[in-house]
């Protein structure tokens, strides 16, 4: 997992790899950003960055009691994690900024999520 700041546009398409698989990036766009939504096993801000040669998971999350901008924490690729696995992970980094806990420096620690 790595760890940045960002806010990007996204689509809303069936989170699953078909849909993945099927996704087209817009012409005038890097990358195509598609976040797990309208399922009840969904997670909040957990998306998929699809860019010419990856597939990528992360998570959009605000910490809990802190001012500024949600962090963006990177899960890892599609190629290594299957959609279930990605959301696991994704819940445990939630839960850890939930608490009020920045994961950023859990990582610097060598503390798994």
């Amino acid at each position: 997992m790595t760890c940045s700041s960002s806010s990007r546009g996204s689509q809303t398409v069936k989170f699953n790899k078909s849909s993945f698989a099927n996704a087209v990036i817009p012409e005038k766009n890097p990358y195509l950003i598609i976040r797990d939504q309208g399922e009840a096993k969904s997670i909040q801000g957990l998306y998929l960055k699809i860019g010419k040669s990856s597939k990528t998971f992360f998570l959009e999350k605000k910490i809990s009691g802190r001012k500024g901008n949600a962090l963006t924490v990177k899960i890892g690729s599609l190629s290594v994690l299957s959609v279930d696995e990605a959301r696991r992970q994704a819940k445990q980094i939630a839960a850890i900024c939930e608490r009020g806990d920045d994961p950023r420096e859990l990582l610097k620690k060598g503390v798994a999520a």
